[in-house]
């Protein structure tokens, strides 16, 4: 999927009426980063999802791990306690005025 910057921040916004929690991760980094779409700035925030799993360290089933190496959208359930979340990543290309930049939606 290719965006333009405008319309990465439309999505975002989009996405956040229906899931409870939508990120940005940085595929060189792969960490969780807040981009606004709109001004171009970064936050890096070091809450990665397994933690909001409950976990230590990165699930054995890795969605974003998976989107990064394949170029390709990925979907799976994770549980915390008896509660089911699902969890979907989605690979994005975004244009910053010529500059292109990878990004993946989760």
């Amino acid at each position: 999927m290719k965006k333009t910057t405008e319309e990465m921040g439309q999505l975002i916004i989009s996405l956040q009426e229906i899931f409870d929690v939508v990120r940005l991760i940085n595929p060189t980094q792969l960490e969780p980063c807040i981009e606004n779409a709109l001004s171009g700035s970064n936050e890096k925030r070091h809450d990665y999802c397994f933690r909001s799993f409950q976990k230590d360290q990165r699930c054995e089933n890795c969605i974003s791990l998976e989107t990064f190496t394949k170029h390709k959208d990925e979907t799976k359930i994770e549980f915390i306690g008896r509660d089911p979340y699902f969890v979907l990543t989605k690979y994005v290309e975004v244009d910053r005025n010529g500059e292109k930049a990878t990004v993946y939606i989760e």
